[in-house]
């Protein structure tokens, strides 16, 4: 992890300067270093040593600063991630979103807002919102959200992080704007309630049957 942005847009910015430049090598380097195989990599692996991890030991290993973003996960959800998640390599970038710049750090928003607007004309195939963790050379391990054309996309469309996504591994669960919208009521029925992730300690008890019972309709 190198320097620290306020927006993606300064970070696009920076990447094309002389300076970021040699600091996207850098990043470069510490991906292959930790996915040899590229975006062939899954980190599945990881998902599933973080969900036989006793809960002192969990504890124990999220005070390394490198995972600490992955304290905020319910102990039970890095099981259901790792079950019922898909893996999704990054749609990269050749320019800035031309519909306008993510908010800062909240990609739960800006993947729900982007699902809706994009879906408000008939698309022969739908955005839809994927939920899950990602981990890449510019970005510590966490919760996060993007989008993806259809419900057997594979590639991430990150709004949020366009211009660092090249570097990042993803693995989530996708859902439709229908499955989202009972998730969001379950969720934060009133306006004005937080909108946040579903994997959330506070939120994923509650979520949890719903979330289970949505994946066995598709069966």
């Amino acid at each position: 992890m190198g320097k620290e942005f306020t927006s993606e847009r300064e970070a696009w910015d920076f990447y094309r300067t002389k300076a970021g430049e040699k600091e996207a090598s850098q990043n470069v380097e510490f991906f292959r270093k930790i996915f040899p195989a590229g975006h062939r990599n899954s980190i599945r692996a990881l998902l599933r040593a973080f969900a036989e991890m006793g809960e002192a030991e969990r504890k124990e290993f999220f005070r390394k600063k490198h995972y600490a973003y992955l304290r905020s996960v319910h102990p039970r959800a890095f099981g259901f991630i790792m079950r019922h998640g898909c893996n999704y390599s990054p749609m990269i970038m050749t320019e800035p979103p031309t519909w306008g710049e993510p908010l800062w750090a909240h990609c739960f928003l800006n993947s729900l807002h982007l699902m809706y607007i994009c879906n408000l004309r008939a698309r022969p195939t739908p955005i839809v919102y994927v939920e899950g963790i990602t981990i890449g050379a510019a970005a510590y391990p966490m919760l996060h959200a993007w989008n993806a054309y259809g419900a057997q996309g594979r590639k991430a469309l990150d709004w949020t992080l366009y211009a660092t996504c090249c570097w990042n591994r993803y693995l989530g669960i996708v859902f439709t704007q229908s499955e989202y919208e009972r998730i969001r009521q379950r969720m934060a029925p009133n306006k004005g309630d937080t909108v946040r992730s579903m994997f959330h300690k506070k939120t994923f008890p509650k979520l949890e049957p719903l979330l289970t019972e949505i994946l066995a309709s598709r069966v």
